[in-house]
């Protein structure tokens, strides 16, 4: 009886300590809504850094990583679901969110840097056009319209052009039906004869498939990790703009921890934020190289072409994308191309 009750005694503190094990892992359960599936590289990588938070959290703080594709939300409500109440963190793209403020269109415009550029060299120029006062300022106001906070801030690799038919010079685009993502792309692609189409990311596939579009305006990673290179297998590399993401969080979670658990939560998802920054442009030459050794015809834009489609750009996208933000246009580009001159 003695030794059954020490048994008892033993089965309690063991079931006991993986309560209290339990409890603390489910302390705080939050949610990371990402932009990208979980193949993705740069979902890995940020599912990597949800791991060390609670790796350093001791299991007090577990935040699952969700593909927002697969939930029944949209993209363009990241914010709102900050603001909601409904997420604690999500992946935040500008680009989502130039119908609602068009400023935000600025540094991400196509040709915005001055000339053709390696992903490094852009990236560096975007960032100091994203620092400008004036796109400071309105990135500050609408993260407190939504109780949020920029964690971290990097871009996925340049947006250049795919498809499936060639695109080997300019006559090439004409007739082609690619998927866009921003009023930019699309004015630029009917500039040059060709017909923008919005394709939700997870339908690209299929849309292939079946000759819905010919192609899309994207980064090589997508391309990549999305496989669309099985049905499209010709690439125009220009480097047209950067897409740029933040990780943001409800500053009213972040306010609910302990300031030990607020201060792990920052560091690393900050710290994810400058691995992607420093890993993209390494990773757009390997995704590069990759796509050209599965059969897909990359062109490499010259200087000049850059010039030509920059001049299509200044002339016949941007007075558009001006009209929209209205007077203080000039000023935020009168900024930004300061800083692009440096």
């Amino acid at each position: 009886m003695k030794k059954f009750l020490v048994i008892l005694s033993a089965i309690a503190v063991i079931a006991g300590s993986s309560l209290t094990s339990a409890a603390r892992a489910a302390d705080y359960r939050w949610q990371f809504f990402g932009m990208l599936p979980t193949t993705h590289e740069f979902a890995k990588k940020i599912m990597a850094g949800l791991d060390r938070v609670k790796e350093r959290s001791g299991g007090k703080i577990e935040i699952q990583y969700s593909y927002i594709a697969e939930t029944p939300y949209k993209p363009a409500e990241s914010l709102t679901l900050i603001r909601d109440g409904l997420v604690q963190i999500t992946e935040w793209l500008p680009a989502n969110g130039v119908g609602t403020y068009p400023i935000l269109a600025a540094p991400e415009l196509p040709f915005v840097a001055p000339n053709k550029s390696t992903p490094a060299e852009l990236q560096d120029a975007v960032g100091r056009a994203w620092d400008t006062p004036a796109m400071t300022e309105a990135l500050g106001t609408i993260m407190s319209e939504h109780g949020a906070r920029v964690l971290g801030r990097y871009f996925y690799q340049p947006m250049n052009f795919w498809s499936a038919k060639p695109l080997a010079s300019f006559d090439d685009f004409k007739g082609q039906r690619l998927r866009v993502i921003t009023p930019e792309q699309s004015a630029l692609l009917e500039q040059l004869g060709g017909t923008p189409m919005s394709i939700p990311n997870t339908e690209v596939y299929t849309s292939l498939q079946t000759n819905v579009i010919d192609g899309v305006i994207t980064g090589s990673g997508n391309v990549k990790g999305s496989k669309w290179n099985e049905l499209m297998k010709s690439g125009y590399i220009v480097n047209i703009s950067l897409i740029g993401a933040r990780m943001v969080i409800s500053e009213a979670a972040l306010a609910e921890l302990p300031a030990d658990l607020q201060a792990i939560v920052v560091e690393e998802l900050t710290a994810v934020g400058q691995e992607i920054l420093a890993w993209t442009p390494e990773s757009d030459k390997a995704a590069l190289d990759d796509l050209a050794a599965s059969g897909v015809t990359l062109t490499l834009a010259s200087d000049a072409d850059y010039a030509k489609l920059r001049e299509i750009a200044m002339t016949d996208v941007w007075p558009a994308w001006k009209a929209r933000v209205g007077d203080q246009a000039d000023a935020v580009m009168q900024q930004i191309e300061e800083a692009l001159s440096k």
